[in-house]
């Protein structure tokens, strides 16, 4: 895997804290799928004075794999997405869920350490529309390493895209110790 950044910007909406961080274990891995006009709505906020987003054509965000999703019952990116563009409006890039796929099954980042998150989420992902010369903004909950979105950003510039950009509903540092 190459060690380049394919990303050309990202953004947050927050800074990880305690009160996101409960917020979404019980969004995530708790079924409380009621948190997602909340969180949205927060990550709209954040972003509602801004022209930042005006920069991209289309949001896409991080997709699951078909066995998580089955499991989890839902995609927190996408319905974040849903529900980030509902309070935007009309400055709201378009949104297209269905742009890049999850065709590997990988562990969960959050079990990897450094290392092994980088090279885990190799050839885990598939463009699948023409992306070609498309601005996108992968949206995703969390961003630690940025792996995720690295290894779906590679993916869309391989296909074409112009430019991929991020946006996450938090940030949370990377402790090197883990």
């Amino acid at each position: 895997m190459e060690n380049e950044w394919d990303l050309a910007e990202s953004r947050s909406g927050f800074a990880y804290n305690e009160i996101i961080r409960h917020w979404i274990l019980q969004f995530k891995f708790f079924g409380q799928e009621h948190l997602s006009p909340l969180l949205g709505r927060l990550l709209a906020l954040s972003f509602q004075n801004s022209n930042w987003l005006e920069k991209y054509d289309t949001i896409v965000p991080i997709p699951l794999h078909p066995s998580r999703l089955r499991k989890r019952g839902f995609n927190q990116s996408l319905l974040l997405a849903h529900h980030l563009r509902k309070n935007l409006g009309k400055i709201s890039p378009n949104l297209h869920p269905h742009w890049l796929r999850r065709i590997r099954a990988t562990r969960p980042q959050t079990e990897l350490p450094l290392a092994e998150r980088k090279t885990n989420l190799e050839d885990a992902f598939s463009a699948l529309a023409n992306v070609r010369d498309k601005k996108i903004l992968l949206l995703d909950d969390v961003m630690t390493t940025g792996s995720t979105l690295n290894a779906a950003a590679r993916c869309l510039k391989e296909a074409g895209a112009a430019k991929v950009g991020a946006l996450v509903l938090c940030r949370k540092m990377w402790d090197s110790s883990n």
